[in-house]
């Protein structure tokens, strides 16, 4: 295993050449090498225009380089920046601060939306308990280290360590898509990182709200109140997301789509911001949440706001940029090094303890705390919302925002260039890189899995596993009724038993559909008229489109050769006492070879 703390000197070096640059600046500036570039009072479409082009350029150079574009868009922010050639000074940057409350509105409603029952339903306990312990020893660890070494005071030691919670959701995603990774660890991995971000949101809020008050002089530190703003926040951002899907349930266009729920996501903002006293981000939180498991269009939702993401992004994590100071990190250094090696050494130990205490399987115990070390755009966003803040930026340079900022965005740095290392390490030394390409059955995931099934008989053990499917998939053009009709009439016409203890009921539906399936394992053997006489242990439900005929019978045919030919594996797989048990039978080799890949 991989761990940061063997190789200290990495951390000494990023903050060395950091401290370096910052010394460099200072005694020699840019202005004795480059000619006076400041734009005086640019306008606020100027500067957003400015910072946008510098930011996809650097982000497309970064890119070819295979370097981290978020180190690019950070770069160019601090190039243009005040502290690098002075092209444009704060208040221009703040002149376009909206550019900033919109992204991370986009992006926290983004992170809701991955919170999706359908998909953790089987496994949201181990999950749930994994990203809890991550949390905690994460934060624990980051604060304790922050409060023997660093100095610093409690509401920035507060802040600084409910931002190394947070782990990048668009960084793992890329990398699952480039290293094409598909098994326990990513499913696991995702559900922990959506946890994850919505307890950093949560937590970085109720250390706002107390550092808030320590900074006024109340002098006292209480959880009540923030955890009531929490509440509040998220509980008007739960009606918002319920309004949304009530008005886009009947709209289809992507166009109509995209503005209402644009419009919905800036709502939220000025909501929150008249109100006072109410974080957006919860807000737009909470309203993702509600979309991602109620809305028909949750996919095509996120997938829409792709392109304008694009823009809104880049000069986001471009002004972000803007607020780095590299002279400040001789000072930060220290603070800085503690938060990175912390935060590792949390993830790692936090995955590891929760993945015994869930009993997870080993390779989720040795490798899930090294998939998550990736950081960079809600923990940036995060810093950011601070800059806004009167009371943290009272000081200047030496501000509370000025501080975290400097510690977070530098060790963001870090994290995104290491990150990917360790994440795509993972995935390969689970076996889980190149297996995400569709295969013939595609439904043999943990999601799709119940265990145990009660039936009383092979009717009521269809009519269960129909309802199953329901849950499980979203079916826009077929009712539970509908399906379980055709289910039980293809059934009268001829047992689906096929013998050896399996069951393979199955149905033609209609073509606007994609094929579909779902799996029990019986608490009870039930009989099922099968051609041997043997109860039946284990139903594999199947449903494919009237126009995929060809299909049907290869998906039939494989099932029917995957469960049936090993005794073996059959054995196993009726002892597994959870959907997690089942999946990883199924990721076995003998498995995978079966049930082939449709593309190469």
């Amino acid at each position: 295993m991989l761990l940061i703390s063997d190789y200290p000197i990495i951390i000494d070096v990023v903050f060395s050449v950091s401290s370096i640059g910052g010394h460099f600046l200072k005694f020699f500036p840019f202005k004795f090498i480059m000619p006076d570039i400041h734009i005086d009072h640019p306008s606020a479409l100027l500067t957003f225009f400015v910072l946008t082009v510098g930011g996809m350029f650097f982000s497309y150079l970064f890119h070819k380089l295979k370097l981290p574009e978020m180190i690019g868009l950070l770069g160019i922010g601090f190039v243009l920046g005040p502290t690098g050639l002075n092209i444009f000074d704060l208040e221009a940057i703040n002149n376009i601060h909206v550019i900033s409350d919109i992204a991370l509105g986009l992006m926290t409603f983004t992170v809701g939306t991955h919170i999706n029952y359908k998909s953790l339903h089987n496994s949201w306990k181990r999950i749930l308990n994994l990203a809890i312990f991550d949390i905690t020893v994460t934060y624990f660890i980051v604060f304790t280290l922050l409060t023997l070494f660093s100095g610093l005071g409690l509401t920035t030691r507060l802040l600084v360590s409910s931002l190394a919670i947070s782990t990048s959701p668009g960084t793992i995603l890329h990398l699952i898509h480039g290293k094409r990774a598909r098994g326990m660890l990513v499913k696991t991995l995702l559900g922990v990182v959506a946890l994850n971000n919505v307890g950093a949101i949560i937590i970085f809020e109720v250390c706002k709200k107390i550092g808030a008050g320590l900074e006024v002089g109340s002098g006292s530190i209480t959880v009540v109140q923030p955890l009531l703003a929490v509440a509040l926040a998220i509980g008007i951002g739960f009606l918002t997301g319920l309004l949304l899907n009530v008005i886009t349930r009947h709209v289809h266009r992507e166009a109509d789509l995209l503005a209402i729920t644009f419009l919905v996501i800036i709502f939220n903002i000025l909501f929150s911001t008249g109100i006072g006293g109410i974080s957006p981000l919860l807000v737009n939180l909470a309203t993702g949440i509600v979309i991602g498991n109620l809305s028909y269009h949750n996919k095509r939702i996120v997938r829409i706001f792709d392109g304008l993401n694009v823009i809104l992004f880049t000069v986001f994590f471009t002004m972000a940029g803007t607020h780095l100071h590299l002279d400040r990190m001789t000072a930060a250094g220290v603070a800085g090094g503690i938060f990175i090696f912390g935060r590792i050494f949390g993830k790692i130990i936090g995955s590891y303890l929760g993945g015994k205490m869930t009993k997870s399987s080993a390779k989720i115990v040795k490798n899930l705390g090294m998939a998550l070390i990736p950081q960079g755009g809600l923990a940036v966003g995060l810093v950011i919302s601070l800059e806004y803040n009167e009371i943290f930026k009272a000081g200047g340079n030496e501000s509370i925002a000025a501080i975290v900022s400097t510690i977070v965005l530098a060790a963001v740095t870090f994290n995104e260039i290491i990150g990917p290392i360790t994440t795509g390490k993972a995935f390969d030394n689970t076996g889980e890189t190149n297996q995400d390409n569709p295969r013939l059955v595609n439904f043999l995931h943990e999601e799709y899995v119940m265990v145990p099934l009660e039936a009383k008989d092979k009717w009521d053990a269809i009519e269960k596993m129909c309802n199953f499917m329901v849950k499980t998939h979203h079916l826009k053009h077929i009712t539970r009724e509908e399906l379980t009709h055709v289910v039980i009439k293809r059934e009268k016409e001829c047992s689906t038993g096929l013998g050896s203890g399996i069951a393979l009921p199955h149905a033609r539906i209609t073509s606007k559909e994609s094929l579909m399936g779902v799996i029990g394992i019986l608490k009870e053997p039930i009989d099922f008229e099968s051609l041997d006489g043997q109860k039946v242990s284990v139903i594999i439900l199947v449903a494919t489109p009237e126009d995929q005929i060809d299909q049907h019978l290869k998906v039939c045919q494989t099932v029917a050769t995957i469960f049936t030919r090993d005794t073996t594996f059959f054995e196993n797989l009726i002892k597994c006492e959870d959907a997690a048990e089942v999946y990883d039978l199924l990721q076995s080799e003998q498995v995978r070879d079966q049930n082939y890949f449709l593309t190469s």
